[in-house]
């Protein structure tokens, strides 16, 4: 039950102004068994999806300073905000869906979804399989890769793998987001 709260609570921290996905926790969770990794997706989606609903709050009741508080998160700048409601402007849909798969985080959208106009339920429906796929992918393929690759009773060896594939992502995302 720890591990579900965990989920939750990380993906909701992502969704408002943390800045480590919650995927770094679902694939933990998956590390020794997939159902273990997708009941957390389901509870990581929840708390993303009220994350973002006060965000979206947020930016509807004082847009200025929840963008400004966007983008003091790491990796997060006024270019990429500016990028974000040009295309929440034309496709708001489509911007918020493949952005998440794009690795544009979605605090970005939620601060700024009803200033172009988006109801917080469009935004909310449209978050769902946006995140949940996602969440989804990471999970079964740490599950299973892990699996493949390190012996099954070898726990240690699976964290540590595990451990230092998202050093290596978070650099490298870091390194390109940042510089």
């Amino acid at each position: 039950m720890r591990v579900n709260w965990i989920a939750f609570l990380w993906g909701f921290a992502e969704a408002t102004l943390f800045f480590i996905v919650p995927e770094v926790w679902l694939s933990y969770c998956a590390k020794d068994s997939l159902r273990k990794g997708l009941r957390a997706c389901a509870f990581s989606l929840i708390g993303a999806l009220l994350g973002g609903a006060l965000m979206y709050f947020w930016g509807r009741a004082d847009l200025r300073h929840a963008i400004g508080a966007v983008e003091m998160v790491p990796s997060i700048s006024l270019d990429m905000m500016d990028y974000v409601y040009m295309q929440l402007s034309k496709q708001p849909g489509w911007a918020i869906f493949l952005g998440s798969l794009a690795g544009i985080p979605s605090k970005t959208y939620a601060a700024q979804a009803h200033a172009v106009g988006l109801s917080l339920w469009f935004f909310l429906l449209i978050s769902i399989p946006a995140r949940l796929i996602r969440f989804v992918i990471v999970t079964i393929a740490t599950h299973y890769s892990l699996r493949s690759v390190v012996n099954a009773g070898s726990k240690r060896s699976k964290t540590t793998l595990l451990l230092t594939g998202w050093a290596i992502f978070y650099g490298f995302y870091f390194y390109k987001t940042i510089w």
